[in-house]
């Protein structure tokens, strides 16, 4: 082996003594929300209804703030509620985007009118929002019981004995 190679080989050492900038943003608050709760691929489809609604505003006579202002409303009503409802789902990327538009529009008018109907509250923007953020806070709970139910199961569980001469007489 050359002096090149023992050098190198120090230098790798050294340097994985030291955390690196991945190692880092792993244990970023947001980057373990990110991925505990599976947000990639709804920052993607954030990002793509921002270029349709400028590709759009740009292209069409009405104007990009009206385009941008329909691409958002159609995520935040259209995809964000059922998003977080199939989070518990082992579902592919592209699957729960698509499925996520079906629950959306399924849950959300149902829910805004049943409450219509039990508690009498208007159908206006206000109950919508509270009907989306409901929708949002109960995914987060049930991928939150998820993964605890997960932990637990994956815990090996510590038998106690109390006394060991019991134990030994019983099996004499």
């Amino acid at each position: 082996m050359s002096s090149d190679e023992n050098s190198e080989g120090k230098m790798e050492e050294a340097n994985s003594d030291m955390p690196s900038k991945k190692d880092i943003a792993k244990n970023s608050i947001i980057e373990r929300y990110v991925v505990r709760y599976k947000l990639k691929p709804l920052f993607a489809t954030a990002i793509l209804l921002l270029i349709v609604g400028i590709v759009g505003g740009v292209l069409t006579p009405t104007g990009i703030n009206y385009m941008l202002s329909l691409s958002m409303a159609f995520f935040f009503y259209c995809i964000i509620p059922g998003y977080f409802l199939l989070l518990t789902l082992s579902l592919d990327n592209i699957e729960r985007i698509l499925m996520s538009i079906g629950i959306s529009i399924a849950t959300v008018p149902t829910v805004l009118y049943i409450a219509n109907l039990v508690f009498e509250l208007p159908i206006s923007r206000l109950t919508t929002i509270f009907t989306i953020t409901l929708c949002v806070i109960i995914g987060i709970i049930l991928q939150e019981s998820r993964i605890r139910s997960e932990q637990a199961e994956q815990k090996p569980k510590k038998v106690k004995v109390k006394d060991q001469s019991k134990i030994r007489k019983d099996s004499k």
